[in-house]
């Protein structure tokens, strides 16, 4: 168990001990900058200080999705280029954006809530780009047999600073509610910290990768003499529908990863749906409504990330050591038990029965950190990785485009009908537990098919 909290770099594999020290210093200062930006925190403050309507919190719970929608073309855009330099341009433009979130502290609260939550739609765009492009970062500087580990710890530290930092801000917010504005500048300021830190990764063999993708021409490796050539496809010749139509025949000819997708869809969407409604009622209905900021972040945010960030590393040992598949169905059955402790919480009406709800949300996040960042590498090629993540996050995208705006219509359709949260109105996390059951069914039967567990590219 104490390898779990072993963040030095000695028992990794030599090659990857520079970039990993790297990586584990920008975990501690980048996250600053961005757990402003984060879902749960930012709704809070959207419903506390602004009082933002439901509508406009799930357009924030909405936000990382807006990102994955594009995230086929973050890939596109970061095959042919450096990823390291392209990564960095993208954290810079995240840290205008939070620091650009100070300056609605002077506009009326009407207009500045729309400001507000147009900058975090902004920086989760962007953010979707700094997740496709970190993946094959991943891919090329750890080794498989490692990389769960490795992975874990620096999410484990990362999200460990990220609920810290919102947890201290919760706290400056109950002081003084119109102190954001210095917080957010300030997370800005030190974000700037661990951009320069990422700067130094270095990407093992991009070189020849780049090299290879960026060629004018595919030579027929049968008859390199011959004149039988044709041009590499670039993105600017795909074109916007072009780079859609090949992700879904992506999609149509890997049959493997479609199920995976599916199953990956339902369970996103189950949470996704839930989220917006909870957040809501514990920020206005479980406590007050203008003030107890620490309180309402403490048991929709920091909770499930403390719990989450302590869970990681028991999680990426049995990544490392379970195919993919087999993984995602037991952290499934592990987000079925957190649906079915949310609905016991809500229908009971009870604070803390939410929070020991959100804790065993903790533990399923974690694992599907895991899955979700690194899962799609068991489908993918060397030169596909990129394609196969943009594929990924455009269908998080799909689902988060829709999920949080049908779980907020529906929950709000049944307040209106006098189905009240702490009665009947909790038959929305029903729905959302069933989704989840699914999932889990999905997965269940993918991993009883041998061909879905003999799949791994590799090797």
């Amino acid at each position: 168990m104490r390898s779990w909290f072993d963040f030095s770099p000695r028992r990794l594999p030599y090659m990857s001990r520079s970039n990993y020290r790297h990586e584990l210093a920008a975990s501690l200062s980048f996250p600053l900058a961005a757990a402003m930006a984060e879902g749960s925190f930012a709704a809070v403050v959207a419903a506390k200080f602004f009082g933002a309507s439901a509508l406009l919190i799930a357009v924030i719970f909405a936000a990382p999705m807006f990102g994955n929608i594009v995230a086929i073309f973050w890939a596109e855009l970061a095959e042919r280029r450096p990823k390291v330099a392209f990564v960095n341009h993208l954290q810079i433009a995240i840290v205008a954006c939070v620091a650009l979130i100070a300056l609605t502290w002077f506009l009326p609260r009407e207009i500045g809530v729309y400001a507000f939550a147009t900058l975090i739609v902004i920086a989760r765009i962007l953010s979707s780009g700094i997740v496709s492009t970190r993946n094959v970062i991943w891919r090329f500087n750890f080794p498989k047999s490692a990389r769960g580990r490795i992975v874990g710890r620096l999410t484990m530290v990362s999200g460990l600073t990220l609920s810290l930092t919102t947890l201290a801000g919760a706290a400056l917010l109950d002081w003084r509610p119109d102190s954001y504005a210095l917080i957010y500048l300030l997370c800005a300021v030190l974000g700037l910290v661990g951009v320069w830190q990422f700067s130094r990764v270095r990407v093992r063999g991009e070189a020849a990768v780049l090299e290879r993708v960026n060629a004018p021409f595919a030579v027929n490796d049968a008859d390199p003499e011959s004149a039988n050539i044709e041009p590499m496809p670039r993105v600017s010749r795909l074109g916007p529908v072009g780079i859609v139509r090949a992700a879904f025949e992506l999609l149509r000819t890997d049959k493997l990863f479609r199920r995976y997708q599916h199953a990956q869809m339902l369970q996103g969407a189950s949470f996704m749906m839930m989220h917006p409604a909870l957040n809501k009622l514990v920020s206005t209905e479980m406590t007050d409504p203008r003030s107890e900021y620490m309180l309402a972040t403490l048991v929709v945010q920091f909770i499930p990330f403390v719990v989450s960030t302590l869970m990681i590393q028991p999680w990426a040992h049995l990544f490392d050591r379970m195919n993919i598949v087999r993984f995602r169905t037991l952290q499934s059955a592990s987000a079925l038990i957190t649906h079915a402790s949310i609905v016991i919480g809500v229908m009971s009406g009870n604070l803390w029965m939410v929070a020991i709800a959100t804790a065993i949300l903790g533990v399923s996040m974690a694992g599907g950190s895991l899955a979700w960042n690194l899962g799609q590498n068991a489908f993918a090629t060397p030169e596909k990785v990129s394609t196969y993540m943009g594929v990924h996050l455009m269908l998080t995208g799909l689902r988060g485009m829709l999920a949080p705006f049908v779980g907020t219509i529906l929950f709000g359709g049944l307040a209106v009908a006098g189905v009240q949260w702490g009665g009947v109105g909790s038959w929305l996390f029903v729905i959302t537990t069933i989704l989840c059951g699914m999932a889990t069914f999905s997965y269940l039967r993918m991993s009883m098919d041998r061909s879905a567990v003999a799949r791994d590219a590799e090797g």
